[in-house]
């Protein structure tokens, strides 16, 4: 028995990567698939390879990764996971998951911010490092609902996804 691409399309990236484990490196390929994106990989810094679900996210990554040898973005973060809303159990005892977004990347860019000090009328300059999310979009289709709705809920928290 095969599994197609539309099987494994109606479950999530672990599900697929699950499911993929225990059918082989084939399937793996299938379920990472669905927006006719390539799988590709690179070589990390630690000397193991990684495989990015797309060629535009590994060259984004190729682009992060020598901002951050530069000094330009630090803390830099593949895969991060926040918390949309917390797990808990309901009075009746069932359980509700903790709904969670997992972004491609997050890092933090120094930006200048100026302002007047009292008095004087001149500038001043505050460095500060800023969070930045990234989430590789590959064009319109990957903009799920789901997508959306967490980007909705994590810019109310304060957390923006710049798509990139």
């Amino acid at each position: 028995m095969a599994i197609t691409d539309k099987d494994l399309a109606g479950f999530g990236l672990a599900a697929r990567k699950q499911i993929a484990a225990q059918l082989g490196k084939d399937a793996v390929k299938q379920a990472a698939r669905k927006y006719h994106n390539r799988p590709t990989e690179r070589v990390m810094p630690n000397g193991k390879t990684r495989a990015f679900d797309s060629q535009k996210e590994a060259r984004r990554y190729d682009e992060l990764a020598a901002m951050l040898r530069m000094g330009v973005i630090r803390n830099l973060k593949l895969q991060p996971e926040f918390t949309i809303t917390e797990g808990f159990i309901t009075s009746e005892g069932n359980r509700v998951r903790a709904h969670r977004y997992t972004a491609d990347f997050s890092y933090e860019h120094l930006e200048r911010n100026s302002y007047v000090k009292d008095g004087g009328g001149s500038l001043e300059y505050i460095d500060e490092w800023v969070t930045i999310v990234e989430d590789v979009k590959g064009g319109k289709a990957t903009k799920t609902r789901d997508f959306i709705n967490n980007k909705k809920a994590l810019a109310d928290r304060g957390i923006i996804i710049r798509e990139v």
